[in-house]
């Protein structure tokens, strides 16, 4: 049988247990809590952006994102290079690097323009180069959201924009990748030191080998000529299709 002290410890202990119990998992609804009301996106007017006097809240594609956090304030504080964008969208002027007054058309905007902006959206949705900025909520005056946080029409029709852009540009890549020129072969002998030639294509086409000025590879042409960007290699002729680099 158990002593009536081994009793009284043992009922200690299965309290101070539930105590510490408690008392961690109401540290953790707390903690949630908090976190929830924090990530609460707010509807912003335009007045109310402006109005943001004690904090730096700027807005990008109606995405309202506050930069005060980090070193922000040495960017974005009063007579500071970049205040231009704060209490305001400017999503436009993301483009040309001054304040602009107007909306942007996303119709007109190149494909180029729609990156660039989405780049900067994701720059500032990930918290800057320090993880420091905060989303905030959207602006909700009637161009990329409206009054109760929804996106306009334009606002999806930019991220289609984005998708549409993202997809030619990879196209394009891929397109230039197959019409690369095609880099020599090249080998090294102690005895003859540096050597890049060409061997022939599929179709049996005679290429010469030039210097790409740009990059320094050794590139393989179908035609003989040479220029400050093509260069010739030294002491080879234009004919050659095998060239001794030294």
């Amino acid at each position: 049988m158990f002593s009536s002290r081994s009793v009284y410890f043992f009922a200690r202990v299965v309290f101070v247990v539930g105590v510490l119990l408690l008392a961690f998992f109401s540290l953790k609804e707390f903690e949630t809590r908090r976190r929830q009301r924090s990530s609460v996106l707010l509807v912003f007017t335009r007045e109310r952006l402006r109005a943001s006097s004690e904090r730096n809240y700027l807005s990008v594609a109606g995405e309202v994102f506050d930069v005060s956090g980090g070193n922000g304030n040495l960017f974005y504080g009063e007579g500071k290079e970049y205040n231009f964008f704060v209490g305001t969208d400017q999503t436009k002027g993301f483009l040309t690097g001054k304040r602009e007054e107007s909306n942007v058309d996303v119709e007109t905007l190149t494909n180029g323009e729609v990156l660039e902006i989405e780049k900067w959206v994701r720059f500032y949705r990930r918290g800057g180069s320090k993880g420091a900025y905060r989303k905030r909520g959207v602006l909700g005056d009637g161009w990329f959201y409206d009054e109760r946080g929804e996106k306009t029409a334009r606002a999806i029709r930019f991220w289609e924009r984005v998708e549409e852009a993202k997809e030619e540009a990879k196209r394009e890549e891929e397109e230039e990748e197959s019409n690369a020129t095609p880099l020599c072969r090249a080998a090294w002998t102690e005895e003859r030191g540096g050597t890049v030639w060409c061997d022939p294509g599929e179709d049996a086409t005679v290429t010469y080998p030039r210097l790409n000025a740009k990059n320094g590879l050794c590139e393989c042409h179908e035609d003989q000529g040479y220029s400050d960007l093509r260069k010739l290699y030294e002491n080879c002729d234009a004919r050659s299709t095998r060239c001794f680099t030294g």
